[in-house]
C-alpha cells in the first residue's frame, strides 16, 4: 500500500469523523483564492471574525485585522505573535467606543462556534522556494498544525519526516507562520512537537491505550476540545540564555496540571502528590499550574501560589521560566536574605529547610511532609493577605509581626506608631547619636504595649530589622 492510501487518506478520514471537515486539495486552493503564497482561507477567516466579534469587528475594521495577520513574520517571534492572536490577546480599535478591544480568532469556550478544516497536499510558496505539506489542519481558516506522513514500509521513515519538517522551516518558513504544532507519522507511531523547535529532545511519541491503533492516535491527538486546550494553555514561549524558544507540555504534564486544578476546586480535599521523575519537566509543570490558577476567573479571590524547590539551580531556572511564561507578579523569597525585612519568613524558612532535610533523611513520611508544607504555604499566604488587608507596607508589617511574637494581641496602630518612631531617625544604622535617640524613643513607645520586662528584648529585635 502507498503512503497516501495507507497513512495520509486515513488521517483525513479519521479527522473528518471527529469534526474536522475534510477539504480536497482543489477546494482548499480555491479557498486560498488560487494563490499558493496565501496562508489563510480568506472568506472563512473574515466570516468568523465578524461572527465571533460582534460589536468589535465590522466591515470597517475587519480588513485591518486581516492585514495585520498577513504581516506576521515567518519567524519564531512572528509565530509567538500569531499564538497571541489565536489566544485573543491582540486588539483592534473600535471607533464607536473610542478604545481598543481584544479580537477573538478562536472561541475556546464554545468549540462548536469554530470551523475546523483538514486538507492535504498543501503547496506553500515561499521566497524563493516552494514546498508541499502532506496534511494541514486549520481552525477558522488559519493553519494550526502541519503533518508529514510516511509509508510504514519506508526505512527510517520517521527520521525522514522530521528532516522534511526541518527543511520546510528553512526553505518555506511561511508554512509555519501561524502553525503551532507539527506531526510525523508512519502509521504505527505519531510523533509531535512545536513548530520552530524541531530538535529530537523536543519530539514526543503520542501515547494511547492501544499503541498500534492508528485511528485512536489520530482521533485522540486531534480531538477538538483537547487540541483547543493545547493551543490555549500548553504551548509556551520561553527565554533561555537570552534566546527565545518554544515548547509544548507533554501528556504527563498536562494530566498533572488538570489533576491539580481539579483538586484545588474540590472543597473536600486539600492536598495532593504529583510524582515526576528526573527530566520529566517538573518546573514547567509547576509554572503551568500556577498560571492556570492565577489566570482563572473562577475563584472568588486571586490565589497565592507558593513554589518551593530544594536546590539553588532550580530556583534560578524556576524564576527565569516564570518570567518567560508571562507571570510578573512574583517575589523570590529567601529566608536568609529576607529574615530581617520580613520576620514572618524566618520561622517559615527554617521549618521548610528542616522539613526537606527530614524527608531526604527518611525521617518523615511523604504524607507528613506534604501536610507540613501545606501549613507553611497556608501561613505564608495568610501573612501576605493580612499585610494587604491591614494596608501596611513592608516596614510596618515587619514591626507588626515582630511585636506579635512578644504579645498575643497587637493593635495595628501600635505597629504604625513604632514605625513612625523609626522614620524620625533615618540614619540610625550608621549614626550613633541617632541610634541612641531612637532606642530611647522606642523604650517610651513600647512600654505601654509590651511592658517594662520586655522592652529591651523587643527593642533589640526591632533594631535588627532592615528598613526597606
Amino acid at each position: 500500500m502507498s503512503e497516501r492510501s495507507a497513512v495520509q487518506e486515513p488521517m483525513l478520514k479519521y479527522a473528518d469523523e471527529i469534526g474536522w471537515q475534510s477539504v480536497s486539495q482543489s477546494e482548499a486552493m480555491r479557498m486560498r483564492s488560487g494563490n499558493t503564497a496565501a496562508l489563510y482561507f480568506f472568506h472563512v477567516l473574515k466570516s468568523q471574525l465578524l461572527k465571533l466579534n460582534e460589536g468589535i469587528v465590522d466591515d470597517a475594521n475587519c480588513a485591518e485585522v486581516i492585514r495585520k495577520l498577513g504581516l506576521l513574520n515567518p519567524t519564531l517571534t512572528g509565530n509567538r505573535d500569531a499564538l497571541s492572536w489565536l489566544r485573543g490577546e491582540q486588539s483592534t480599535f473600535v471607533a464607536n467606543e473610542n478604545r481598543n478591544r481584544n479580537v477573538t480568532l478562536i472561541d475556546f469556550e464554545n468549540p462548536d462556534n469554530n470551523l475546523f478544516y483538514v486538507t492535504d497536499e498543501w503547496w506553500q510558496q515561499g521566497t524563493p522556494n516552494r514546498n508541499r505539506a502532506d496534511v494541514v489542519f486549520l481552525i477558522n481558516g488559519i493553519p494550526v498544525a502541519v503533518v508529514e506522513t510516511k509509508s510504514v514500509n519506508k526505512r527510517d521513515g520517521l527520521e525522514l519526516g522530521v528532516q522534511q519538517i526541518r527543511r520546510y522551516h528553512d526553505e518555506t518558513p511561511e508554512m509555519f507562520t501561524t502553525a503551532q504544532l507539527f506531526g510525523v507519522t508512519q502509521l504505527t507511531d505519531l510523533f509531535y512537537g512545536v513548530t520552530w523547535n524541531t530538535s529530537h529532545k523536543n519530539l514526543f511519541n503520542w501515547k494511547t491505550d492501544e499503541s498500534a491503533n492508528y485511528e485512536q492516535k489520530v482521533k485522540t491527538f486531534f480531538d477538538r476540545e483537547r487540541f483547543l486546550k493545547v493551543l490555549q494553555q500548553s504551548i509556551i514561549s520561553l527565554s533561555r540564555d537570552d534566546q527565545l524558544t518554544k515548547i509544548v507540555l507533554r501528556q504527563h504534564q498536562t494530566r498533572a496540571v488538570e489533576k491539580v486544578v481539579e483538586r484545588v476546586k474540590d472543597p473536600n480535599k486539600r492536598r495532593g502528590l504529583v510524582w515526576h521523575t528526573q527530566g520529566s519537566g517538573k518546573t514547567l509543570t509547576m509554572i503551568s499550574i500556577a498560571a492556570r490558577l492565577l489566570r482563572s476567573g473562577e475563584q472568588t479571590e486571586k490565589p497565592t501560589v507558593l513554589m518551593i524547590v530544594d536546590r539553588n539551580e532550580l530556583e534560578s531556572q524556576l524564576f527565569s521560566n516564570i518570567t518567560g511564561y508571562g507571570i510578573t507578579t512574583l517575589e523570590v523569597a529567601q529566608s536568609k536574605d529576607k529574615a530581617t525585612s520580613q520576620p514572618f519568613l524566618v520561622s517559615l524558612g527554617e521549618r521548610a529547610e528542616t522539613t526537606i532535610a527530614a524527608y531526604e533523611n527518611r525521617q518523615s513520611k511523604t504524607q507528613d511532609t506534604l501536610a507540613e508544607f501545606m501549613k507553611i504555604a497556608s501561613e505564608y499566604a495568610s501573612a501576605a493577605r493580612e499585610s494587604q488587608q491591614l494596608g501596611m507596607d513592608g516596614n510596618t508589617f515587619a514591626v507588626y509581626t515582630a511585636l506579635r511574637n512578644v504579645i498575643e494581641e497587637v493593635n495595628p496602630e501600635q505597629a504604625r506608631a513604632v514605625d513612625q518612631v523609626f522614620a524620625q531617625f533615618p540614619d540610625y544604622q550608621w549614626d550613633n547619636q541617632q541610634a541612641s535617640q531612637l532606642r530611647i524613643m522606642l523604650y517610651r513607645t513600647l512600654e505601654p504595649t509590651v511592658g517594662i520586662k520586655n522592652i529591651v528584648e523587643t527593642a533589640n529585635k526591632l533594631l535588627r530589622l532592615e528598613r526597606v
